[in-house]
């Protein structure tokens, strides 16, 4: 008797440690494949996200450029509120730091939190310099508290999902980033059992990504999943999956810049999770993998010219958007999103009112 209590007591005791660190059991890998130049290592799996790292053959060690969040932090990148929702100006204060700014990553402060819609180089000393942007927080116009209303006081969080992803990256369309935006809230509070939107903006998704249950669990999430970085020092990028389904990968020319981007890029990819908790985890398959080591003939191309040497190159196809940031004739930074849930449930974006009075309900172009 007394050993089987004692046995009993000891399956408990167990138990209660494996709940108590959540899902590590999981974040194993432990394979590699290999597409072309680039090897991929996984599957990290906690709960509903699987991870796996990527080194590329043609990457390089240097650290050439400054991150946004690095920038702002350092005083050296100024980001302007213009008055216009879909276009800010950005400084880059330096002697000879040149600034790489992401597609979705996100400023906090001016008239209202942004996303900025491209990647973009900033040389140093250049002057203030137009960026594509989209709202990701409804109706204020106004300071928020002691925050400076004309420039932008933190960046580096990144928008979730590949509905917003793709909103702000390919579609240009501020109706679906605000839609995104609401339906992370509605899913984080779901999975979370809480009211994750801020008293001073409701519609904020930067407010959001702080609240302390949010910020929980992406702990918890990192715990489980380990020192990816440490695990696989010569990674020059990463890709994700959401209840065994291809979402989003991006890979970078420096490594170094990988490793200063990547825990901003994992906080997304889980907040991305958290918010889908819900979803059946399907069983997957690696085709995606081919997506990212062979360039496919895509249905549509499209090419844009950017600051001095620098271009923006979308592929699209049938099941994914393939964007391209180059330098000269090297790609600098690469992402590929799965096309969009396209729910019909989606809420529709609540009318803006302008400064001046006067409702605009956003689609492509923002009020000005």
């Amino acid at each position: 008797m007394k050993t089987r209590l004692c046995s009993l007591v000891c399956f408990l005791l167990f138990f209660g440690l494996w709940a108590s660190v959540g899902w590590a059991q999981n974040a194993s890998g432990g394979r590699t494949e290999h597409r072309g130049d680039i090897a991929f290592f996984g599957p990290y799996e906690v709960g509903n996200l699987t991870v796996w790292m990527m080194e590329s053959s043609n990457a390089v060690d240097a650290d050439v450029y400054m991150s946004l969040a690095e920038a702002i932090k350092a005083g050296i990148l100024v980001v302007y509120e213009t008055g216009d929702v879909n276009s800010l100006q950005v400084e880059n204060l330096s002697k000879d730091k040149p600034v790489l700014i992401l597609s979705g990553e996100i400023v906090k402060g001016g008239k209202q939190d942004r996303t900025l819609a491209t990647d973009l180089l900033v040389p140093p000393k250049s002057g203030k310099v137009a960026i594509e942007s989209f709202c990701v927080e409804q109706s204020r116009w106004a300071p928020r508290g002691s925050e400076e209303v004309s420039r932008f006081e933190s960046g580096g969080a990144r928008a979730v999902g590949k509905d917003m992803r793709n909103a702000l990256r390919t579609e240009k369309s501020q109706a679906k980033v605000w839609s995104g935006v609401a339906a992370n809230q509605r899913g984080l509070s779901e999975s979370l059992n809480a009211d994750v939107q801020d008293e001073r903006s409701k519609t904020s998704m930067q407010l959001t990504l702080e609240n302390t249950k949010v910020k929980s669990s992406i702990e918890e999430y990192r715990k489980a999943l380990g020192d990816l970085l440490a695990k696989h020092p010569k990674a020059n990028g990463f890709a994700f999956l959401v209840g065994g389904e291809f979402s989003s990968a991006e890979l970078f020319h420096s490594r170094a810049f990988f490793r200063t981007s990547f825990p901003a890029m994992l906080d997304a990819a889980i907040v991305e999770a958290v918010s889908e908790a819900s979803l059946e985890k399907k069983a997957h398959t690696n085709a995606w993998m081919d997506w990212i080591a062979t360039t496919l003939p895509p249905n549509k191309l499209e090419e844009t010219k950017g600051l001095a040497d620098t271009f923006h190159r979308v592929r699209i196809y049938e099941t994914h958007f393939r964007h391209d940031f180059l330098k000269g004739g090297t790609i600098l930074h690469s992402t590929w999103d799965a096309r969009g849930s396209s729910k019909e449930d989606a809420p529709k974006p609540a009318t803006q009112r302008t400064p001046s009075g006067i409702d605009c309900a956003l689609s492509s172009v923002g009020c000005r």
